[in-house]
């Protein structure tokens, strides 16, 4: 298909009548830019923010900031994103095809990180829009991460890609400590969930993810090869830019987030 742009919307969404136009209006208004996300706010509560202000972590994964904060002024300002959400986006198709669009072994989850990721490293900007809005039923298409019922599915792509990403990705030298961050990151949820029948059998997923990362990292460096190859911005410039959360961020995120997954949970029962 001869299009300019790529558009991707979830199945479990709602949109504003201008969603579109909107993310089509920002796009075009940098030549750089190569994805526009949505403001995404949760479908059940429309005045709570689901997807706006995203960073890259050492995990691999990328940190939605803003979860489950109330929408306010602070969220309708243009800005750059480390990765938008794939759930409401769009590309510029050119550069998407350049960067080798989505990674084809990921299946689901981080794909969009992976991507955005690829694309800042080749000099290219994602950007979030308030304009676009999108109302999101999380957890409508597969469930929640770490809430009362966990996909197991689910739990071993998103720790399996997140893995594949700090290989692919990151410069040489910042690969031991995020992988070291990964395991810890790892054990703790795993311990902090033996205690749950339902979650002890989720969480070896996690342990099956490694290992399956493990013996697909021949893959993943023959991919790191060509994108690392082709990179013009180092990891201290994304930083720089405020596209990375500081460990301490994502801790602390990490445990806010957890917890209103858990409430929610809790008040759908």
């Amino acid at each position: 298909v001869n299009t300019e742009y790529v558009a991707l919307l979830n199945d479990d969404t709602k949109v504003d009548p201008k969603w579109l136009e909107e993310l089509v209006k920002a796009i075009e208004s940098d030549i750089s830019i190569f994805a526009v996300g949505s403001k995404i706010l949760f479908h059940d509560s429309p005045d709570v923010i689901n997807y706006a202000d995203g960073k890259f972590t050492l995990m691999g994964a990328c940190l939605p900031a803003s979860f489950g904060e109330k929408d306010s002024p602070k969220f309708n300002k243009l800005k750059y994103v480390g990765a938008v959400c794939g759930a409401a986006v769009l590309f510029r198709r050119k550069i998407f095809e350049e960067i080798g669009g989505f990674d084809g072994d990921y299946f689901a989850y981080h794909e969009d990180v992976d991507l955005c990721w690829r694309a800042w490293l080749k000099g290219y900007r994602c950007v979030y829009t308030p304009k676009s809005v999108v109302l999101h039923r999380y957890g409508g298409t597969w469930g929640p991460r770490w809430g009362r019922q966990v996909n197991p599915l689910k739990l071993y792509l998103v720790t399996r890609n997140r893995l594949a990403n700090i290989i692919k990705n990151f410069e040489a030298k910042n690969i031991p400590i995020a992988l070291l961050c990964s395991l810890l990151f790892d054990f703790v949820n795993i311990m902090t969930n033996l205690s749950s029948r339902e979650m002890a059998r989720a969480s070896f997923n996690v342990l099956k993810a490694n290992w399956d990362f493990l013996k697909g990292i021949k893959r993943d460096l023959e991919k790191r090869r060509k994108i690392q190859s082709n990179r013009v911005l180092k990891d201290k410039d994304l930083q720089n830019l405020g596209l990375f959360a500081s460990l301490t961020e994502s801790f602390r995120e990490f445990v806010r987030i957890k917890r209103f997954e858990e409430l929610r949970d809790k008040n759908e029962q």
